[in-house]
């Protein structure tokens, strides 16, 4: 939370703070010689705790540049505990569950960044990220039609993301939906014209269509004998 938000959060709250800490019958209010005061220590302190989870999330996410996933998790968790609907923190807390191969566990924080994305207004770019980040796992657990609808979810709201449709390209590839590959491979290359990695795919798909292409036509050709076939 900004110091903007934390000052408003305080006027705010100011006269219900003052409005209670006035209200109690004096019987039941400790003797003190500054009540008013006590309380409003007390909810400065407790707004200021919203303050945390932005720094614990920095903390976490310099943590996981450096490479130190393990320690960026821990930290993360920490963020979450004092704000659970940080979706931003959920989102990098999954990357650092993918980069330590925790596939599972990173879509399932995916999906809750998302779900707390959509409900906080989450930006696009932010958004198709996460999404993005989504495909690629999904891709890892070999679950190429899930893949893809994440990776076209990326491409809505990033429509120049060259990444997504080479992404996208290869688990179509998998899926052995060729011309949808080649279209998507080419979309990469239009958006960045020297892309290895699309160039690379592209060529290689190239080649997998040609090989299965000979292969029918020599199957066709030469049909195997009844007697050979597998029974």
């Amino acid at each position: 939370m900004s110091t903007f938000q934390n000052l408003w959060l305080s006027l705010v709250m100011l006269p219900a703070v003052c409005f209670f800490a006035g209200s109690l019958p004096s019987t039941e209010r400790p003797v003190q010689a500054n009540p008013i005061g006590s309380n409003l220590t007390w909810f400065f302190e407790a707004t200021s705790m919203f303050s945390k989870a932005p720094q614990l999330y920095q903390q976490g996410q310099d943590l996981f540049q450096a490479g130190r996933y393990e320690q960026a998790i821990a930290t993360l968790d920490q963020a979450l505990a004092f704000d659970s609907k940080y979706a931003a923190a959920w989102a990098l807390r999954a990357n650092a569950l993918a980069e330590l191969k925790r596939y599972p566990e990173a879509l399932s924080d995916f999906d809750t960044a998302l779900k707390l994305g959509s409900e906080s207004s989450l930006d696009a770019a932010k958004s198709g990220s996460i999404w993005f980040a989504r495909g690629n796992t999904l891709l890892s657990l070999k679950r190429y039609q899930g893949a893809v609808v994440s990776f076209d979810q990326a491409i809505a709201l990033e429509p120049h993301n060259a990444s997504a449709w080479l992404k996208r390209g290869n688990a179509l590839y998998a899926l052995k939906r060729y011309p949808e590959a080649i279209a998507a491979y080419d979309t990469a290359l239009k958006i960045s014209p020297d892309y290895q990695q699309a160039i690379y795919n592209r060529v290689l798909l190239m080649k997998q269509v040609e090989q299965e292409r000979q292969f029918e036509q020599t199957s066709a050709a030469h049909p195997p004998e009844a007697d050979n076939i597998a029974q």
